[in-house]
């Protein structure tokens, strides 16, 4: 046996070993994440379009930009301290919340009323913002009038179901055209994700729900430590 065979040998033994390792470890160091993407981002725009058209979200004449998103500090979290990679295709599974969004901003250019629409991979509504001028008219509701305000347009309007929430938190700011703005946060009560809890904020501007967004409650600790070691590894780079 010369020498040129016997390299080939050796050549294709380190290629069949080589093989078998990134075969059983590739998901390992490179995750795939399963994702139900069912909705791209014509659709998206044409769907956002309609629900500001169905519920009156401003503005009225509007141009469209359309995003797909992460929640990358989310995913962190769940990575580093609930559970790892396993537990994040978990929780893209479970339907509890969705990391992966789609972001439709309406918007004209000059003014501040706008609505960012949101949507999950599969196309479903996931929630809105709409942002209004600091001094637009509104009215001065009650807090009990508010909150059945926003549980009714979210579970009739929107078909969120509020069964499984408890609402944690109530606060109201006085704009300066007089309108009242409350804010609604609901915390699941059985779920959560390690330490983070899967929470909702409703927002009435005045007598409208003008906001309902899906959140991941994260501990401060982790915020805080996640930050002071992305500042080192910055510092070390």
């Amino acid at each position: 046996m010369n020498k040129k065979t016997t390299f080939w040998i050796l050549f294709t033994l380190v290629f069949l070993i080589s093989t078998a390792f990134a075969v059983k470890y590739f998901s390992h160091a490179f995750p795939i994440v399963n994702l139900d993407i069912r909705m791209d981002r014509e659709q998206a725009i044409a769907d956002a379009g309609k629900l500001a058209q169905k519920f009156a979200w401003g503005p009225v004449e509007h141009r469209q930009a359309a995003s797909f998103n992460l929640d990358q500090q989310v995913q962190n979290f769940v990575e580093l301290e609930a559970g790892g990679t396993a537990a994040f295709n978990e929780l893209l599974q479970s339907g509890l919340y969705s990391p992966y969004t789609w972001n439709v901003r309406l918007f004209q250019q000059g003014e501040t009323n706008e609505t960012t629409v949101y949507f999950t991979p599969a196309g479903e509504p996931y929630g809105f913002w709409e942002k209004l001028a600091e001094d637009a008219p509104g009215a001065a509701l009650a807090a009990d009038s508010a909150r059945a305000i926003a549980e009714k347009a979210a579970t009739t309007d929107l078909g969120i179901d509020l069964s499984p929430f408890k609402l944690i938190e109530a606060s109201k700011e006085v704009k300066p055209g007089g309108r009242v703005d409350h804010t609604l946060v609901y915390e699941r009560t059985k779920e959560k994700i390690g330490d983070g809890r899967y929470r909702l904020r409703l927002v009435v501007s005045g007598d409208k729900l003008a906001e309902l967004t899906h959140f991941v409650k994260i501990p401060e600790a982790f915020t805080r430590e996640y930050s002071e070691m992305r500042s080192a590894n910055e510092t070390i780079a």
